[in-house]
């Protein structure tokens, strides 16, 4: 996919990001995901124009069979995640509830999927590199005690 003048295209790039080590590859890179993104009470309303590039984006995924797997949200911040730090959310399936908090573990940052309870579940895109994804949030997947809420 590549995006083109304000249009959405299927066209597949050379080289892709193709699979979860490629993507925690680009994840790890220095740049900071959290940064210069607005304050919730500074974020512009969406307009026409964001409803129009959603339908594309919408588009997108459905040709791709991907419209199960992937959603949009909206960019934002409320308070400033530093550089070693990531948003890791927890669950408690009993409370119903979701907590989303910075925590300072360079482990987590290389997390195996499979192996470390982790998953990168939220990204954004680099605006300096078309093949860079930016995790943004790690969710656990193991539902052990240990890993509800109390981190």
């Amino acid at each position: 996919m590549l995006l083109g003048q304000n249009t959405l295209t299927l066209d597949t790039p050379e080289t892709t990001v193709e699979n979860n080590a490629s993507i925690t590859r680009a994840a790890n890179k220095t740049t900071n995901a959290y940064h210069a993104l607005k304050d919730i009470n500074e974020v512009d309303p969406l307009t026409d124009e964001d409803h129009e590039t959603l339908q594309m984006v919408r588009e997108v995924l459905r040709k791709r069979n991907a419209i199960d797997k992937f959603g949009v949200s909206l960019l934002h911040d409320h308070f400033e995640v530093n550089e070693d730090e990531i948003l890791l959310e927890t669950h408690d399936p009993i409370s119903r509830t979701l907590t989303v908090k910075p925590y300072r573990n360079e482990s987590l940052k290389e997390a195996d999927i499979d192996d470390d309870g982790f998953m990168q579940t939220n990204w954004r895109f680099d605006q300096d590199d078309p093949k860079n994804l930016l995790c943004m949030v790690y969710c656990t997947i193991n539902h052990a005690p240990e890993h509800r809420g109390a981190l």
